[in-house]
């Protein structure tokens, strides 16, 4: 089993870094129900990144060494060396299957001699068994391979694919099976003679998905990952909502930044939702109501709360609902009555303080507590959130008061906005409804959903006194710089939204960036485990009075 999970990663690793084109069609053999779908761009990635470039890092040259498999050393040097075709298409997904489900590589044959001896090797069986056309070797008791001249595909049984479903209820491992040998054949057969409308080929989304420029595209079927959820789940309706549910991305390695673009398409129950779904776009004039220069993070929301309820509704949980609120004396349409949607949350002004903690002591000799000296993250918290019924939210706070007499926050109220944190300044300063310009509001606002965060400042915050930690705390620094997230827009059956992570260095690709960063951390490592080293001789050689000699310093950029 851990051989063939170390071909799966090997073969997947080598597939990002081969050339190949992508055709209109697909070309990959993929069943329209399968739940998760990875497609990759090798000719783009090695573009960016070729693998001659990765043989020469010291990273992967270290890995290689720590690799004790000979066989698996041959096919890093030379990919080729597999037998699969590194100019074609590459596919790796997931299906449910009963209790669990199947995992499939897939791709194509370049030389089946070669292919049929590596799999000989790594499955330490004398011969493939013929099925009509096929080979097939059972790499161990839950996984195979097949191939033919033209086309070869690994399957694994998956039994813990389906706890997405379960929730925890009723998916316990004893109760899962694993799937038997010819089931496993009999599927690696189905999936290599896909056609017609078997197939994800026939799935306009899928091609238009492939389509688009990218070096990796994934696709989820959230109505089949989670089909067969507990029965509590059922009966609330969630299956419904979840039905033809469809999430398709694309991921960049551009210059300067990672970015990925994604469409969420709804199924039948869930775009009658989503018709009635009324977003207005982030205020750049809120996102600058928030008092502080040294923002960390900030979530951002503007939507319609009379979506949510109908949302709630869709879910059969408003009875529910409406039974735990009436012991509280109010209803759930004092909950979605009390704002018109505007949400602000934000952590500001990271701190490192010095603290003193106290322990119990639980030594026979005393029992008084000790205290020590130590560092804690310290930071400002903020929650905002406009009016709609000032009356509403009176009347949640009352009980809210009644069940907690010491709230672990302040808050104000006016007709106009619900401000809460942990900090009084915070709250008065988003009261004043100043204009602190902050740098970022314009990238977040116009959209109905936003979220930022400075890594930057959290790298550059000392939260650790360790000197190897504040090295990599440093080196990071001098890579990550910061993430925005938008989205929420619905138009035409889809919702769309962005993610991206930019980098300090705007100049070069990110994988290429990715990888020098890999070189560097990786440094670090051999220069920590070379300390830990010195440090347990020091220990050892502690009674014989020796004095160990200091490690040599390990320069991360070479």
């Amino acid at each position: 089993m851990k051989r063939t999970a170390a071909l799966f990663v090997l073969a997947a690793f080598t597939l990002l870094f081969a050339s190949c084109k992508s055709g209109g069609k697909t070309g990959l053999f993929i069943p329209k129900n399968a739940a998760i779908v990875i497609q990759v761009s090798p000719s783009s990635l090695s573009s960016k990144l070729s693998w001659d470039e990765i043989k020469k890092t010291q990273w992967f040259q270290d890995l290689s060494k720590e690799n004790s498999d000979s066989f698996a050393a041959k096919i890093l040097d030379n990919p080729e060396a597999a037998g699969m075709d590194m100019k074609k298409d590459f596919a790796f997904f997931m299906k449910k299957q009963g209790s669990g489900g199947y995992g499939v590589f897939e791709g194509s044959i370049k030389d089946a001699a070669a292919f049929e001896a590596l799999n000989k090797k790594i499955s330490k069986k004398d011969k493939a068994e013929k099925d009509g056309e096929w080979n097939m070797i059972a790499m161990d008791n839950n996984s195979y391979v097949a191939w033919n001249n033209d086309r070869f595909a690994y399957i694994n049984d998956m039994p813990d694919l389906n706890t997405t479903g379960s929730f925890g209820m009723g998916g316990g491992a004893m109760e899962r099976k694993q799937i038997s040998g010819d089931s496993l054949k009999i599927f690696l057969k189905q999936t290599l003679t896909l056609s017609g409308g078997e197939s994800l080929d026939d799935d306009d989304r899928f091609t238009s998905l492939l389509k688009i420029s990218g070096d990796v595209h994934f696709w989820m079927n959230t109505g089949e990952l989670m089909s067969g959820m507990a029965p509590m789940m059922s009966m609330m309706k969630v299956g419904s909502l979840f039905e033809g549910n469809i999430s398709a991305a694309t991921l960049n390695f551009d210059d300067g930044k990672i970015s990925v673009k994604a469409n969420q398409y709804y199924g039948k129950e869930m775009s009658k939702l989503m018709e009635k779904f009324d977003s207005k776009s982030i205020s750049e004039s809120v996102i600058n109501r928030i008092p502080s220069q040294n923002v960390i993070g900030v979530l951002a929301t503007n939507f319609n709360p009379e979506t949510m309820k109908e949302f709630v509704k869709a879910l059969g949980m408003d009875g529910l609902m409406n039974m735990f609120f009436a012991q509280q004396e109010f209803t759930m349409d004092d909950i979605f009555s009390a704002t018109k949607g505007e949400f602000v949350m934000a952590l500001t002004d990271l701190s490192v303080k010095n603290v003193i903690d106290t322990v119990p002591n639980y030594g026979e000799e005393s029992s008084v507590p000790r205290t020590y000296k130590t560092t804690k993250p310290d930071m400002h918290f903020l929650f905002a959130t406009s009016v709609n019924k000032k009356a509403s939210f009176d009347k949640l706070l009352n009980v809210m008061n009644q069940k907690m007499p010491t709230l672990p926050f302040t808050y104000k109220l006016t007709n106009d906005w619900f401000v809460a944190g942990n900090h009084p300044g915070s709250i008065d300063g988003f009261m004043a409804a100043g204009n602190s310009k902050q740098p970022f509001a314009s990238k977040i606002s116009g959209h109905p959903f936003g979220m930022y965060v400075d890594i930057q400042k959290i790298l550059k915050s000392n939260l650790t006194q360790d000197s190897t930690g504040n090295v990599f705390m440093n080196e990071s620094a001098n890579m990550w710089q910061d993430a925005i997230a938008t989205g929420g827009e619905y138009k035409n059956g889809a919702m769309t939204s962005e993610f991206v992570v930019n980098l300090v260095d705007k100049t070069t690709n990110s994988l290429k960036q990715i990888s020098r960063y890999a070189e560097k951390m990786n440094a670090l490592r051999k220069q920590q485990r070379m300390v830990m080293m010195h440090d347990m001789n020091n220990m050892d050689d502690s009674d014989g009075g020796k004095v160990m000699s200091a490690p040599p310093a390990v320069d991360a950029d070479n």
